[in-house]
């Protein structure tokens, strides 16, 4: 665990995460490329993510497994509206992925803002993210919440630019 995180639940209550960047934790950034990192551009979004990984381009997005093969990261890029608000955006999304556990604001590099919902399906935990950055929501999913490919998750979301 990395001390506080962002994430609220009742009562604007803290809940231990360590996915979430705690405040003055610096921006994650992108290692430099030769260090067995790729970088790539899907619709208007560029990331980094490691090279014996696994992407699959799908008409909806992106698909990422790690080199097991048992941790996935589905990306989806979204549009709003300035007269949507975050909120708004955020309530209008009813896919669901299990049972909702948990649920509040992420801080998230180069974002202006996030958004995270906690979901258990069959004992699978999986972390659902809406990044915005100007009217560009990038919808991430990624599972199961506790692989050990979660750290690589985390270095993968701080090299997301728009």
């Amino acid at each position: 665990m990395r001390g506080d995180p962002l994430l609220r639940g009742e009562g604007n209550a803290p809940v231990r995460n360590p996915l979430l960047l705690e405040e003055g934790t610096p921006s994650l950034s992108p290692l430099p490329l030769g260090e067995g990192r790729v970088r790539v551009s899907f619709k208007e979004i560029f990331f980094d993510y490691p090279k014996d990984w696994k992407l699959k381009k799908t008409n909806e997005g992106v698909v990422l497994n790690d080199k097991s093969g048992e941790f996935n990261i589905e990306m989806f890029v979204n549009n709003k509206t300035d007269t949507v608000s975050t909120n708004e955006y955020i309530s209008s999304q009813t896919e669901t992925f299990g049972k909702l556990v948990n649920q509040g604001l992420a801080k998230i590099p180069n974002m202006d803002s996030a958004y995270v919902r906690v979901w258990s399906d069959d004992g699978v935990d999986k972390l659902q993210f809406f990044l915005f950055k100007n009217d560009t929501v990038i919808q991430v999913l990624a599972y199961p919440s506790d692989a050990e490919s979660m750290i690589e998750f985390d270095r993968i979301l701080g090299t997301i630019e728009i």
